[in-house]
């Protein structure tokens, strides 16, 4: 295949993909109003513009499939077919089968499913709902019908002007450039480390000033730089939960009860490689609910999002009992899939007898802030976050307790533990517990506490997350890496493998 089809086959699975998301959007508001013009309208010109595209790519069978849909809406928006109750469920199966035929299609394979039989359902409906179009729509080009397609074509022109104002950027060259910047903010990183040596050398020198002047100017365009293309990376999360109303239509349809999905989202955006990992937790939550919590025949569920410090929050509530008090035990992939991505699943009280879920969820997934800490030989990142104090303990305040120890912390105690024990590289962990004074991390999550003795505080600093795995450290403690300017490589540890 040469570059130009390449290009052309990358466009078309980026057209297809939009086409699918829309439709699904336009049949669930048909689905409560069948004889609504303007959606018939749109869902004509998807299967219209569908049709065309797939024929022209040599995908055939689902250009037939398109076709037959296409009639038939052609139909019912210039009155010629009634709409009927049984129609919405057919429109959804066939549009769930153009999807798994296109997918065929893509991949070369034979279709797994019987769509010749979908075509023939749609021809048959158009038969047995058939009807001469009422002499009043024939005659009347300044009626109801013609305002409607004066309507459409309107709404057709923004679209147009719309689409002429944005601009397609395949995934992975956006990735690419994220890659790059995230080269950047490292060499930035090493020229700042090497201005400071060349300033400590020579603080009255007129290059050693200048140079200082240059780094402040490079920090502030590679962060401007660095959150424009992050900001290429977020999609509006109104829009991807949106999508979950299809989801709620079908397993409402399968546990016989009638779901609404309500979502208040007030303009917060989410990070597309977060959001692709999130959907699944979504999924399973979405599923537990309609199946399990609600359980009468009719009830919601209401998402809620909003910014709370670094953390995206979502929170998660219907109008069943809710979700187990047990969360992160009854859906152990989904918190392990938040863990990996630096999120959490909590499960609150939710009135008086239901139980809420809220995730929380970083902002992004390559930046984080962190303390610098070492302990002998090894140094490592903590996130900022989790840092409730540092504070200088005294050696007769520690308390042991069986094989562990424990120290006094404002109005309670708390289990105290040694950097040391993540490494290999320290020779005698225990040994800072012979100091006069030591310094310790209180790291918190939710309501517990930890401290952590550490021998060095360095600096707190914005880092870039790096994926790899340490073989001399628990692979439980690891949330990432980093490379500091002096080309050190800094394990990021999890503070919850802590607690």
């Amino acid at each position: 295949m040469d570059d130009y089809m390449k290009e052309l086959l990358t466009t078309f699975r980026e057209e297809s993909t939009e086409i699918f998301e829309q439709l699904d959007a336009n049949l669930l508001l048909l689905e409560k109003d069948m004889n609504n013009k303007d959606l018939l309208n749109s869902v004509f010109r998807a299967m219209h513009t569908l049709k065309g595209s797939a024929n022209m790519m040599g995908f055939g069978n689902t250009g037939k499939l398109a076709h037959a849909f296409e009639d038939l809406l052609d139909g019912m928006r210039s009155n010629r077919i009634n709409a009927s109750d049984d129609m919405a469920n057919l429109f959804f199966d066939v549009s769930d089968c153009l999807k798994e035929l296109l997918d065929s299609e893509l991949s070369g394979k034979k279709p797994d499913n019987n769509y010749e039989s979908y075509i023939n359902e749609l021809k048959d409906m158009m038969e047995r709902e058939n009807q001469p179009a009422p002499e009043a729509e024939l005659i009347k080009p300044n009626g109801e019908s013609r305002n409607h397609e004066e309507h459409s074509k309107e709404k057709e022109k923004d679209k147009e002007k719309e689409d002429e104002n944005t601009l397609r950027v395949d995934w992975e060259q956006l990735n690419n450039l994220m890659d790059l910047v995230d080269e950047l903010f490292m060499g930035k990183a090493k020229f700042n480390r090497l201005v400071v040596e060349i300033f400590k050398e020579n603080p009255e020198d007129r290059t050693a000033l200048s140079l200082v002047e240059m780094s402040r100017n490079l920090d502030k365009l590679t962060s401007q730089i660095q959150e424009r293309v992050m900001a290429l990376r977020r999609v509006p999360l109104e829009n991807e939960l949106g999508k979950f109303n299809r989801v709620i239509r079908d397993l409402s349809r399968e546990y016989g009860k009638d779901v609404e999905l309500k979502v208040s989202c007030n303009g917060t955006e989410i990070d597309r490689q977060i959001w692709d990992q999130v959907y699944y937790v979504l999924m399973n939550l979405m599923d537990s609910s309609v199946s399990s919590s609600i359980g009468d025949d009719r009830g919601a569920i209401n998402i809620k999002s909003s910014y709370v410090g670094s953390d995206l929050i979502l929170d998660i509530a219907d109008d069943g009992s809710g979700f187990p008090p047990e969360g992160e035990e009854r859906f152990t992939s989904s918190a392990e899939i938040l863990r990996e991505l630096r999120g959490k699943m909590e499960i609150q009280k939710n009135g008086e007898e239901g139980f809420g879920c809220r995730l929380k969820l970083p902002l992004n997934s390559s930046k984080l802030r962190v303390l610098l800490v070492g302990f002998q030989n090894a140094y490592f990142a903590l996130p900022v976050s989790a840092i409730e104090e540092i504070v200088k303990i005294k050696k007769e305040d520690i308390v042991p307790v069986g094989g562990a120890r424990i120290i006094p912390y404002k109005d309670t105690v708390i289990p105290l533990m040694s950097l040391g024990k993540l490494s290999s590289d320290s020779l005698e962990p225990e040994a800072i517990f012979d100091n006069n004074v030591i310094t310790v991390l209180v790291i918190t999550e939710g309501d517990e506490k930890i401290a952590v003795a550490v021998e060095e505080i360095l600096c707190e600093d914005e880092i870039l997350i790096k994926k790899l795995e340490d073989p001399n450290i628990s692979a439980r403690f690891i949330q990432g890496v980093t490379v500091l300017g002096d080309g050190r490589v800094i394990i990021i540890l999890d503070p919850r493998a802590f607690l």
